[in-house]
């Protein structure tokens, strides 16, 4: 790819960049939407801060990481599951499985106009001697549209046995959309919003006398990188816990990576170079310019301290000028052009 690059003397803090709002386009919510991400093994693996900070914009380059196996999901018929009929609120199921065995976990979901809302699951290896769990209320993973700095929880209960134990487990669950930027996954680069989920799961026991007690709570921390038209293209999930996992968890269970999905609109390719990548000054404030692109959805405006560095992206925009405000001595810029 042809890259214009501009050194600019004068420069150059970085303008706000346009947070994401999600919606329901960005979403896995059809029949016959699919992803593959890479994930690491089974075992533990140390996350090295990755899950960055709060605030933004960032951005979140995963671009490599472990490949050890293959995610897959899928959105497809409840009644694919054979246990479909025991969740008549659901309208899909999201089928989780691994290109190199048989584990499969089976979500249920139910859409409507305040977003999609879960209501169980069903996997024969976790509850082996329950394996279908039917919530007692729906939980909502993603209502209709999700902006930075959005909060919503929920809590539900199933029915479940434990090691010959008969009991319920108690869900509750607390989001925040708490980070914003850019997400650089194997399948491309794209606005994202990172969701931080804290799920809260406590077994309990209906004692004689004393009701509903619980016996063993244990916390996972997600985060989730919701990413324009990819879903939730990257994860993190935290080992579990029986004290509350810190938002700068060391150690996950899970790190996933997509590299493939067939959401209308996920597949962004790159156009033609900019040409006459300029510095103007309008009313005293300087601003990168370029000419338009004929078939240019959005630029991507990326800095670094020398010609052959790292860039750093800074924004995404649709525009054909992007402001700068004068801090450092110099600066090296790109834009390069996306079209879908």
């Amino acid at each position: 790819m042809k890259l214009l690059i501009l050194l600019c003397y004068g420069f150059c803090a970085i303008s706000a960049q346009a947070q994401l709002l999600v919606g329901e386009t960005d979403l896995l919510n059809e029949i016959g939407y699919y992803s593959y991400s890479y994930m690491n093994s089974g075992s533990e693996w140390t996350t090295g801060g990755v899950q960055g900070s709060t605030g933004g914009p960032q951005v979140w380059d995963f671009g490599t990481g472990p490949a050890d196996r293959v995610a897959v999901i899928e959105i497809v018929n409840k009644d694919a599951s054979g246990v479909g009929a025991s969740f008549p609120d659901a309208d899909f199921a999201e089928l989780q499985h691994f290109t190199d065995g048989d584990d499969q976990t089976w979500w249920f979901y139910e859409r409507d106009t305040s977003g999609q809302h879960l209501w169980g699951l069903y996997n024969d290896e976790l509850f082996p001697e329950h394996p279908t769990n039917v919530f007692s209320s729906r939980i909502t993973d993603y209502p209709t549209t999700i902006a930075y700095g959005d909060t919503w929880s929920g809590v539900t209960y199933f029915n479940t046995v434990v090691e010959g134990q008969s009991g319920r487990i108690r869900y509750q669950a607390d989001y925040s959309a708490d980070a914003w930027g850019t997400l650089i996954i194997p399948q491309g680069e794209a606005p994202c919003l990172r969701v931080n989920r804290l799920v809260t799961l406590s077994f309990q026991v209906n004692l004689p006398f004393f009701g509903w007690t619980t016996l063993h709570t244990e916390y996972v921390r997600t985060y989730m990188w919701l990413a324009e038209h990819r879903g939730m293209a990257a994860s993190l999930v935290s080992t579990r816990s029986t004290t509350v996992p810190g938002n700068d968890f060391a150690t996950a269970i899970s790190f996933t990576r997509m590299y493939e999905t067939n959401i209308p609109g996920a597949n962004p390719v790159v156009c033609d170079p900019v040409a006459a990548l300029r510095i103007t000054c309008v009313d005293g404030d300087l601003e990168l310019a370029w000419d338009a692109v004929n078939g240019a959805t959005a630029y991507i405006v990326s800095i670094c301290d020398t010609p052959y560095g790292d860039f750093v992206d800074l924004d995404s925009t649709t525009n054909v000028t992007y402001p700068l405000v004068t801090q450092n001595l110099h600066a090296f810029y790109r834009v390069r052009t996306l079209c879908r």
